[in-house]
């Protein structure tokens, strides 16, 4: 079969971040553009139960029993309503434009909606990933020098939602459009 080129996609990806809420897909929620950053990666991971038997040797037959997605986003736009998702932190930052305040306190249960729109291969070519329930598992280190981004690089783990009913993927979907 002869591939195609057409089929190769590179290109800058348009990360958004919208607070999450159950059945996600009849709310419509208000995505907020995360802006410039750097590499935006997705890391699916599967575990398996493999199975072996004596009268065989090598295994016989293998169960899925756990998936994880991970999602990284190097904002280089240091904004202070990323910090405060960062840090996972309550309500929104304090004040007006340009002078915010974020509170840093004990971290909190929040969870994100992410889209991910990409160049893709379909009529438009466009790629758009959405990930339903998303929840921050870390911070790179922030840092402060004169030859350095001062950035936000989130790391976001990927929760299994059921409130979709699973029509639409339980994690979340990608649509070539």
């Amino acid at each position: 079969m002869a591939q195609s080129a057409a089929q190769v996609q590179a290109g800058r990806p348009l990360v958004y971040l919208a607070p999450w809420v159950s059945n996600q897909q009849s709310l419509s929620p208000v995505y907020v553009e995360v802006g410039h950053t750097e590499v935006v990666g997705w890391s699916p991971t599967m575990e398996n139960f493999d199975i072996e038997s004596e009268q065989a040797t090598g295994i016989i037959k293998t169960v899925p029993v756990k998936d994880g997605h991970t999602i990284k986003i190097p904002a280089l736009e240091s904004r202070a309503d990323l910090l405060q998702i960062a840090l996972c932190q309550t309500g929104s930052p304090s004040g007006t434009t340009p002078d915010f305040t974020v509170q840093i306190s004990d971290r909190v249960e929040r969870y994100y909606s992410i889209k991910i729109v990409a160049p893709g291969s379909g009529t438009t070519k466009v790629r758009t990933f959405t990930f339903w329930k998303c929840q921050i598992t870390g911070m790179d280190e922030y840092q402060f020098g004169k030859k350095t981004v001062q950035k936000v690089s989130m790391t976001f783990r990927v929760m299994r939602d059921d409130t979709e009913g699973g029509s639409v993927g339980l994690y979340g979907r990608m649509v070539e459009a």
